[in-house]
């Protein structure tokens, strides 16, 4: 999955957050996967994200 469509992704899932979710018929519209595919990828992204947000946390707090 390239950049953009990642971040497609959480944008998308961001919107629907509010509402506890997007329904299903709108994640096979919107990006031709079925909801296990969806919340699978979702979650290799957020580690993803996570991951990398703990590597330069732990870098400015070892270069002060």
């Amino acid at each position: 999955m390239t950049e953009k469509e990642e971040n497609e992704l959480l944008a998308f899932a961001a919107k629907w957050a509010p509402y506890g979710g997007p329904p299903s018929e709108e994640v096979l519209v919107d990006f031709g996967m079925m909801m296990p595919r969806y919340e699978s990828i979702l979650r290799e992204i957020s580690a993803k994200h996570t991951s990398k947000r703990s590597r330069r946390q732990k870098m400015s707090i070892d270069s002060h």
